[in-house]
């Protein structure tokens, strides 16, 4: 699980700093896929992207964890 400051330097590397996304995720083991979602998700929502799970109650920090879990393994499938 990555934290929101970690997900928006890395879009804002990519962004500022013309890396590709492709470039970006090998340096950092990602895949290509979830950096064009945090991409997609921080320019629908811009600071407020990536709101976390700190305030969230046990169980639905839970449902959140399995969310961005099955999230990811889809997207991981499509590629």
């Amino acid at each position: 699980m990555y934290d929101k400051e970690f997900k928006l330097q890395t879009v804002q590397l990519i962004q500022e700093q013309g890396k590709t996304v492709a470039q970006t995720a090998r340096e950092l083991g990602l895949s290509e896929n979830t950096l064009y979602r945090w991409m997609t998700e921080f320019k629908k929502d811009g600071e407020q992207a990536f709101p976390g799970s700190s305030q969230l109650k046990p169980e639905e920090k839970a449902l959140w964890d399995l969310q961005n879990k099955i999230r990811d393994l889809e997207e991981e499938t499509r590629s």
